[in-house]
């Protein structure tokens, strides 16, 4: 019976330690599991919380850079300092007036919205009467006529039109010092301290748009402790994109646990052709300030050794890309009224579903009026030797039609017609135009006195003088009253008979809408003689 109770009690104590571990299994297993579902979750969280951290700072880099584009090509490539710390400096009312480093433009082109905004200037007019860059009627090289490529003449006749404004698309330093890879149509040289290009308006400003767009404080709660280093922003150009590449380092702590989270580098791309644009408003430029017949909108698409991406050169204005010039951009401007505005649209790169755009002002210029005569003679050389223009032989009793049909161009395309030369703007002044001319024989001739005896010759110092007129002018208005010029605004024709025998002088001005004006003046030789009869007789 003992032996029995024993058994018993075994029995009892074996089955109680089986379902004391059995039980221990079951919750061991079950806190494990627990646990597990709990290291998901949390993992869980931490993912979506690093995509959310991401997304924000994402977002922040790819307006910033958006926005940047944007106001690079609608300013002509600044950013202003009123706009963000390291701008270009801003030259502009209320301190100062418009003309002086902006221009006020709504383009049209820039569909939805009805913002103005200041547009740096692309090309500027050179200072006349320098050393290089003579003052009318010698502008813009000489008593020459006018040609494609000044160079012709003078090696030296560079930038005869204007001079290029154009903010650099690259820092040069970066290039030079820093081995840079950036394959740039033009830089800002080599000195650091020279800060004058698009890469670093664009960088500053990206750079101070993002961070003020990020507010962790109050965009996330505060569980999370944020801490960050400095930031830095390296913009840089494809083909066919414009990117921005952020440096920022930012850590992220998780309250009560060991988690957090780390970011380091972030860029944003943008499908936008801005080397490419900038590149075909460079060479826009270079061939306007040197070109007196080139036309912007006509013109562009003859343009070439511009880099593209399969050939070492390529025609500059790339399918998609189109030119305006716009005028009379602000009427209300005192010191610009008269300057325009020019912009490439690019119909492949789009910002916020718009073409982007590029554009710069251009300053007004001088038009050009070509050498008169338009052609040479057999007699140009003895004609330039007595300081004539013109000569015309009238016989007695008869009449001579004489006809002066000047040409003038305008850089800015200014009263240009369909022939590329001004139709308008002409003015003629002097003889037969203010007064109606007579000639000084006394002054013609010089007279000496040989033992007794009066000799008199035609004298060359003398002859090249300017003689009239002499007496109150007496308006005659025969060249601008002629049925030519009433036609064309440009040509017109006199007839001239033996009264009118000796030499005259005669101004041809072209002038723009400014009232900007390079003329020539004239002599013209009226006699009852052959020019080489006249000739010989001079040179006795």
């Amino acid at each position: 019976m003992k032996r029995k109770s024993q058994i018993t009690v075994f029995l009892i104590v074996g089955i109680l330690v089986f379902f004391v571990f059995a039980f221990m299994f079951y919750f061991s297993h079950y806190f494990d599991k627990s646990k597990t579902e709990i290291s998901k979750t949390k993992l869980k969280i931490l993912d979506k919380d690093k995509q959310r951290f991401k997304s924000y700072i994402q977002s922040c880099l790819q307006e910033s850079t958006k926005n940047a584009i944007f106001l690079i090509g609608a300013q002509g490539g600044a950013i202003y300092s009123t706009q963000t710390e390291g701008g270009m400096p801003y030259i502009g009312p209320p301190d100062y007036s418009y003309g002086l480093s902006v221009l006020p433009f709504k383009n049209p082109l820039i569909k939805g919205t009805d913002i103005g905004y200041d547009v740096s200037y692309g090309i500027r007019r050179q200072n006349l009467g320098t050393k290089n860059h003579p003052d009318v009627p010698d502008y813009p090289y000489g008593k020459r006529s006018l040609v494609h490529d000044p160079r012709i003449y003078s090696i030296s006749y560079v930038s005869m039109l204007g001079k290029s404004t154009l903010v650099p698309l690259c820092d040069g330093y970066r290039i030079k010092f820093k081995k840079s890879k950036d394959s740039c149509d033009s830089n800002d040289g080599i000195n650091k301290a020279q800060k004058n290009s698009v890469q670093e308006y664009m960088e500053d400003f990206i750079k101070n748009q993002t961070k003020a767009c990020l507010n962790f404080k109050n965009s996330f709660n505060s569980k999370y402790n944020i801490t960050t280093q400095s930031m830095n922003i390296t913009v840089s150009f494809t083909e066919n994109k414009v990117l921005s590449h952020m440096d920022y380092d930012i850590k992220v702590k998780i309250a009560d646990t060991q988690q957090s989270l780390h970011f380091k580098q972030f860029v944003a791309s943008f499908n936008v052709r801005l080397k490419q644009v900038h590149e075909l408003m460079q060479h826009l430029i270079d061939k306007d300030i040197n070109d007196i017949f080139f036309d912007f909108s006509r013109d562009a698409g003859t343009l070439s050794n511009c880099k593209g991406s399969f050939s070492k050169s390529s025609l500059c204005k790339k399918p998609g890309m189109n030119v305006f010039f716009f005028t009379n951009v602000c009427k209300s401007c005192e010191k610009a009224k008269y300057d325009k505005i020019l912009a490439i649209q690019d119909t492949k790169s789009f910002i916020d579903g718009r073409p982007f755009i590029f554009q710069v002002a251009v300053q007004n210029r001088v038009p050009a009026l070509d050498l008169l005569p338009s052609s040479k003679s057999r007699d140009s050389k003895k004609l330039h030797e007595l300081g004539l223009d013109y000569y015309f032989y009238v016989k007695k009793g008869e009449n001579v039609d004489i006809i002066i049909d000047p040409y003038a161009y305008d850089p800015d395309s200014d009263l240009a017609g369909s022939r590329n030369f001004m139709d308008s703007g002409y003015f003629y002044q002097g003889w037969k135009e203010n007064y109606a001319g007579y000639f000084d024989n006394k002054a013609y001739y010089n007279c000496v006195h040989d033992y007794g005896k009066k000799i008199c010759y035609r004298d060359l110092a003398n002859f090249t003088k300017t003689h009239e007129p002499m007496k109150p002018p007496q308006p005659v208005h025969e060249w601008s009253s002629s049925a030519e010029y009433k036609k064309t605004k440009r040509k017109a024709r006199i007839t001239v008979s033996s009264s009118d025998f000796g030499i005259h002088n005669l101004m041809v001005k072209a002038c723009d809408p400014e009232m900007l004006c390079d003329f020539q003046k004239l002599k013209i030789a009226v006699f009852n003689e052959t020019f080489d009869n006249f000739y010989k007789t001079i040179k006795k």
